[in-house]
């Protein structure tokens, strides 16, 4: 797991399309905001190029955005961290 520190570093790995990324609002507490905010892409998803438009995944927004290799490293950090607390993306559907 790798903390994505700026948009230069979410563009590129959107770019490369390889692995995912968790855009984590944190928390293990399965409240329904946290869960629907808590979402799990791949990296070539849409949804996480900070270029797209307005509504794009940022680094400057509220939360971190986590960087996986592999589905199975994510999915071992999310059971451990955030106890099932997250949803997958629905356009991009992680697997």
């Amino acid at each position: 797991m790798k903390t994505i520190d700026s948009n230069a570093e979410l563009r590129a790995l959107t770019s490369a399309g390889a692995g995912y990324i968790f855009n984590d609002f944190g928390g293990p507490r399965d409240t329904s905001q946290n869960r629907d905010w808590n979402k799990l892409h791949r990296a070539n998803c849409a949804e996480c190029d900070p270029s797209r438009d307005h509504q794009a995944m940022t680094v400057q927004t509220q939360g971190q955005k986590l960087f996986f290799p592999t589905f199975r490293d994510a999915v071992s950090w999310l059971l451990e961290n955030r106890s099932g607390n997250y949803t997958r993306c629905m356009r991009c559907n992680p697997r």
